[in-house]
């Protein structure tokens, strides 16, 4: 990840992202799931921005009041899953809003930038990965025009997802879920049982038999 474009973005989606691995959540109350602590503004985040001390106080007293009232909504056992969802996306929907108040135009203004700069990035690591599954997969033009389009419609769905305030963190991770399986299963009607074969051998952590 590379520290101050990812950093900011980080701050300004303070809520948008950051869903735990499934392995970790499987012990969790449900309530919990999807649910990851945030700690408060420091360090290098703070310096991309140049976030000033008033600034990264006072975004530590939102972070306390959001999980003070996280913590009172967990603990509330008289209400349905769908009605805590629907609370927990309205108390990260304030803290969006109590956070990105703090700023300044020119900061948004390179939060902005910064997040246009991590799309260019996107976009040419696509391009190169699309371009390496092509040549180890020896994929046809017509698979390659296909994983192409793909692409661009996970990166749209991911997208849209993410940008919607109306959804909890909770919501957002099990879409996010459900779009990885959709990927897989795109990709598994695109290439051949061989070329699915061949693509788990370069997948990380994978080690081809010697």
């Amino acid at each position: 990840m590379k520290k101050s474009i990812i950093t900011a973005i980080a701050f300004v989606t303070l809520v948008s992202t950051g869903y735990a691995q499934h392995g970790k959540m499987q012990d969790k109350h449900p309530k919990q799931q999807g649910i990851e602590p945030r700690k408060h503004p420091k360090g290098k985040m703070a310096h991309a921005i140049n976030m000033t001390t008033e600034q990264k106080k006072q975004a530590q007293e939102i972070q306390k009041n959001f999980h003070e009232k996280l913590s009172k909504l967990k603990s509330n056992d008289k209400i349905t899953m769908g009605e805590f969802k629907k609370q927990l996306a309205s108390l990260e929907k304030e803290r969006k809003t109590n956070m990105q108040a703090l700023l300044t135009v020119e900061q948004k203004q390179k939060i902005e930038l910064a997040k246009k700069r991590a799309d260019e990035n996107r976009q040419v690591k696509s391009v190169a990965m699309l371009e390496r599954m092509k040549i180890r997969l020896e994929l046809k033009d017509d698979q390659v025009a296909k994983i192409k389009t793909l692409q661009e419609q996970l990166h749209n769905k991911a997208k849209a997802i993410k940008e919607n305030e109306n959804l909890s963190s909770m919501e957002r991770k099990d879409k996010m879920q459900q779009l990885a399986i959709e990927r897989k299963n795109s990709m598994q009607s695109i290439l051949t049982s061989e070329q699915q074969e061949k693509m788990q051998q370069f997948k990380p952590g994978k080690r081809q038999a010697k």
